[in-house]
């Protein structure tokens, strides 16, 4: 009976550790840009974050499994990442904002992971239904996300770090005390660490993470630098909040349904899918002059995200032992968007403040085809059969 009890109150935890980051995504940028911070080193803040998450999940997952219980280090990851943002919300000076958000990337990064390997574990056989599960964090993503959205461009709430990190810090460590509540799922314990370095060393595994990397590298224009591309692309400021809302209803959608494709296609095929959608989505967002061609350019954001997500979390599980789920899951899965974040946080920043809007989606486009063609390339023989 653990893991079907273990399942609404990891639900909880999705809901408020998203809702949380739906309001760091779409705002730091903002918030720190009205302390008189540049896009470039808004850029630097975000690629300490990113880059410092390269290590965070490979060392908490390793841990995780040696233990045998995720329980204590997902707390532990989002109570700290409570308390980090806390600080942020006091910080003016660029250096310290640096080191706050890198120190956040290395001990609340693997947060994400941790639930993930959370949910397959109690999931059991039907690792499939993930989704379903993961698509409560998008609704509380989206929620936040919209609100503040909407409230800003009302005027009712100004983005400063002091009005958006405590709420975001409040929402993160609630979500680290349901994660306190949940009972212990049964699962075996990782005895040889060596095995899991020879796992992620073949050429599957090594696969998915190079794709994962540089499509996530892609998104980070959407996921972290929405607000201030779209004012420079001359977009009202509702068009953000609508963009945002748009892309969590499809992605909800997605997520709740994603096991009825993954039951159907090949892990290849999708992520082919998916990358070649996402070099279309970045290709028009640059030309794009309608507000509601640009709400629905990022209503993709459901698809070119949520499935590819889907499909890499069950992939990774597949090809994971129980044993060394959370070291996998971890490593490939929030290190690839750590690295693709550094990446990502760094041309978008510097693109953006030296070049504009446009060029900044160019090269979103650049990266999500050179995804493409590393995934058609690495993934040939990892990825085809089907179900």
């Amino acid at each position: 009976m653990a893991p079907r009890r273990a399942l609404p109150v990891l639900a909880v935890a999705y809901a408020t550790a998203f809702a949380s980051t739906g309001l760091q995504l779409p705002f730091t940028s903002m918030a720190m840009q009205r302390v008189g911070f540049s896009m470039t080193a808004v850029g630097v803040m975000w690629a300490a974050r990113s880059g410092l998450g390269v290590l965070g999940p490979a060392l908490w997952g390793t841990l995780a499994d040696r233990r045998g219980d995720a329980r204590p280090f997902a707390a532990a990851a989002l109570l700290s990442g409570a308390a980090l943002l806390l600080v942020l919300s006091v910080v003016t000076q660029v250096p310290a904002a640096v080191v706050v958000f890198g120190l956040y990337g290395l001990l609340a990064g693997p947060a994400g992971s941790l639930l993930d390997g959370l949910t397959i574990t109690a999931l059991g056989e039907h690792k499939e239904r993930f989704g379903s599960w993961r698509a409560v964090g998008t609704l509380g993503f989206g929620v936040t996300s919209f609100v503040g959205a909407m409230l800003i461009d009302r005027k009712l709430v100004d983005p400063l770090p002091s009005h958006v990190f405590p709420v975001a810090a409040l929402l993160t460590g609630a979500a680290g005390l349901a994660v306190l509540t949940l009972p212990k799922l049964p699962r075996p314990r990782l005895g040889d660490t060596r095995a899991v370095l020879r796992r992620l060393a073949s050429r599957d595994m090594l696969g998915l993470f190079a794709t994962a990397t540089l499509l996530w590298c892609s998104h980070v224009g959407y996921s972290a630098f929405l607000a201030p591309l779209a004012l420079a692309a001359g977009m009202p400021e509702w068009a953000i909040g609508v963009s945002l809302l748009g892309a969590i209803v499809v992605e909800t959608l997605v997520l709740r349904y994603a096991w009825v494709v993954l039951r159907r296609y090949s892990g290849r095929a999708l992520l082919l899918a998916v990358t070649t959608l996402a070099v279309v989505r970045w290709l028009a967002l640059a030309f794009a002059v309608s507000p509601w061609l640009f709400v629905a350019l990022h209503a993709l954001h459901g698809i070119t995200f949520g499935l590819f997500f889907a499909t890499l979390v069950n992939l990774i599980a597949e090809r994971a032992p129980p044993e060394m789920r959370q070291a996998a899951q971890g490593t490939i899965g929030s290190s690839a968007f750590g690295l693709g974040g550094v990446l990502g946080s760094l041309v978008v920043g510097g693109v953006l403040d030296r070049f504009g809007a446009r060029a900044t989606w160019l090269a979103m486009a650049g990266i999500a085809t050179l995804a493409l063609v590393v995934a058609a390339a690495a993934l040939r023989d990892a990825t085809s059969e089907k179900r």
